[in-house]
């Protein structure tokens, strides 16, 4: 109805209509991007591209919990059948509904070769890493050949620290691309933490004397000295990158990380905040330099830089919730904006790409935030939700507890005239 009351340029009766579907779900992303095209013709391009990037968060379908199409699903066998409601799944906001899902189809269809590495990726991406653990070897076997799979399981395997079981991973695609400068210094990376030292160094050695005045080896190699703690090395590869290539954009970002291993932090923040300047899509820069801001009480320029990352990357769920985090319950409270806290959390509370640490952290914003506006009733409904998701996902037991107490925190003050 919405969209024929757009084609028949009856905007506000479309509008109205869109945000009545919102205040009940908000997970469906074809809402949002039919509500930015309400305001786009309307004139309005400001609230156009907030829609559209709302949209962004969210599922392109909305899965159905409870209904006789996901009871089928649980008992279904059928390869065919259970795939597309594995893609829906992962299409769409509902974590738990994903990993129901997957546990049918890899104890009934234990060889699609297509499930298993969905599921290693989902499992890892969830920080439910263990899970994903008794199919990694069956995945490599699956997709040897395939360099886009080795390359990027490894990635997971390594980012998420399981380190030892990157490596035949990294071995593989390292065999299939045996140039590839940025997979070769995270496989060494790998090797050194788990103490195969000759191996990894090895690796490194014949990388730079294959590409002596390569800036991406150059800065690999420092990369590489600064994980493995090898100061003077690392200044080494930093001044001959220095040398070589004087206006390349990592340089700041690198002496940082080296100022930052001397210990000189002063140092390290002025080359890190340079390098945010230069780069300031620099995922990593702005996760130190939040870190570094909220450590220091420097609430003003934590809010303001993720502000601007978010520009960069404006539905990355951590900096959503970090945001929504400090706009609810800033110590400085003149940095307080409780709605727009709300709407950062909502958003990274029903990311499609939210892990369920993530998801429970949101969850909490929007307690407190809900609490704060004394709508206890929104407030309830996040609390519950939440203390089954940090349930149901193995949370850290202090976690749970603390969600409990804030639970109780809030029976006693919707109890209060």
């Amino acid at each position: 109805m919405a969209r024929i009351a757009l084609n028949k340029r009856h905007f506000d009766e479309a509008e109205r209509l869109l945000k009545e579907i919102i205040k009940t779900d908000q997970t469906i992303g074809p809402v949002y991007r039919l509500l930015g095209n309400v305001y786009q013709a309307k004139g309005d391009s400001v609230l156009s591209k907030k829609f559209n990037v709302r949209a962004q968060d969210l599922a392109e379908i909305t899965t159905l919990n409870d209904t006789i199409i996901d009871r089928i699903a649980l008992i279904s066998r059928s390869e065919a059948y259970l795939s597309k409601q594995i893609d829906d799944a992962l299409k769409s906001a509902n974590p738990e509904w994903a990993q129901r899902l997957f546990n049918q189809a890899l104890l009934y269809i234990p060889d699609n070769k297509y499930i298993i590495s969905k599921a290693v990726k989902f499992y890892f991406r969830m920080n439910l890493g263990e899970k994903a653990l008794p199919y990694l070897d069956k995945n490599l076997q699956n997709f040897q050949n395939d360099f886009g799979e080795m390359k990027d399981v490894s990635y997971l395997l390594s980012r998420k620290g399981f380190f030892a079981e990157s490596i035949p991973y990294y071995l593989r695609a390292n065999k299939l691309e045996p140039d590839s400068i940025g997979l070769i210094g995270n496989f060494a990376m790998s090797y050194w933490k788990v103490n195969q030292k000759d191996s990894a160094t090895t690796l490194m050695d014949r990388l730079y004397e294959k590409n002596r005045n390569n800036p991406d080896v150059l800065a690999s190699e420092v990369n590489f000295m600064i994980g493995s703690e090898n100061k003077d090395k690392a200044k080494f590869f930093l001044n001959r990158l220095k040398v070589v290539a004087p206006s390349e954009p990592k340089i700041p970002k690198l002496s940082g990380r080296i100022a930052e291993m001397e210990g000189a932090t002063d140092a390290s923040l002025q080359l890190f905040e340079r390098a945010f300047n230069v780069d300031p899509s620099d995922l990593e820069i702005a996760r130190k330099l939040e870190s570094y801001y909220i450590e220091h009480q420097m609430w003003h320029k934590a809010v303001s830089l993720l502000r601007s990352a978010l520009k960069y990357h404006p539905n990355e769920s951590v900096l959503l919730e970090e945001l929504g985090t400090l706009l609810v319950s800033c110590p400085d409270q003149n940095l307080q904006n409780i709605p727009e806290g709300l709407e950062f959390a909502e958003r990274a509370f029903f990311n499609i790409s939210s892990s369920l640490t993530t998801v429970t952290a949101a969850g909490k914003d929007l307690v407190i935030g809900n609490a704060m506006k004394r709508d206890f009733t929104t407030a309830t409904h996040y609390m519950n939700v939440t203390l089954n998701i940090a349930r149901s996902s193995n949370a850290p037991q202090s976690y749970v507890q603390g969600l409990m107490k804030l639970a109780d925190e809030l029976r006693y003050l919707s109890n209060q005239p």
